[in-house]
């Protein structure tokens, strides 16, 4: 997928390559009928069952996604082990995404890397419509 963006950036009217563009995806059922969250994590930096849970619940709550609402997590030995940047993430996120955007799937994911972002207050960073990256070491 990396490379791929300005491919994907504009698909069934979302801004893929904005933070936030596809918000509006979440909410109604037009364009995508089921959502998959994809988080992948470095060893022993796994979220916890209750906080997964709670996720899904919350997204069901408000996303009309009548195909429902899937969570798959992945254990990945990154890359980068120490300081990440927003490029960092979008570089490895693309990398690392099981699968690429669909036209009937909303895909997000979430990268939770071990290591810290470059400015050390940042526990999360959002680099576009559909990565975000967690950090638990800032």
């Amino acid at each position: 997928m990396a490379g791929c963006t300005s491919e994907i950036e504009n698909i069934l009217g979302e801004n893929w390559g904005v933070p936030g563009g596809l918000a509006l995806a979440c909410l109604r059922d037009d364009a995508y009928r089921e959502m998959v969250i994809e988080i992948d994590h470095a060893p022993d930096y796994n979220p916890e069952s209750s906080t997964v849970s709670l996720l899904k619940e919350r997204l069901g709550q408000v996303c009309d996604k009548p195909d429902g609402i899937r969570i798959v997590m992945n254990e990945v030995q990154f890359s980068e082990t120490s300081t990440w940047t927003a490029s960092k993430v979008r570089e490895i996120g693309h990398e690392t995404m099981d699968s690429p955007p669909q036209t009937s799937v909303l895909r997000w994911h979430v990268i939770m890397p071990q290591g810290k972002y470059s400015d050390e207050s940042v526990l999360g960073v959002a680099v576009d419509a559909s990565t975000i990256a967690l950090f638990s070491d800032s």
